[in-house]
């Protein structure tokens, strides 16, 4: 490592800096696109549920159920169900 290269360089004498910030791009870009598409859908979902009262009980439902379970019992059926 040095002031040019902070990460150093590989055996190939490639900057290692560059690779990670050339492979953090689409992971950023898959995180910011799966925010904006929850963030839409709760905002619609949101919309609809505040015209409607049965809706609205039925979101209220669902959001209590979900905040209800722990967040590692969710990711555990959420594995299973997706296999």
């Amino acid at each position: 490592p040095s002031l040019s290269r902070p990460l150093g360089t590989d055996a190939l004498g490639r900057d290692l800096a560059a690779r990670v910030l050339a492979a953090a791009g689409p992971s950023l870009t898959i995180g910011l696109a799966a925010t904006t598409i929850t963030l839409t859908i709760a905002a619609v979902a949101t919309a609809i549920a505040r015209r409607s009262t049965w809706l609205g009980s039925l979101v209220d439902v669902v959001a209590d159920t979900v905040s209800s379970v722990p967040p590692l019992f969710m990711l555990l059926a959420a594995s299973l169900l997706l296999g």
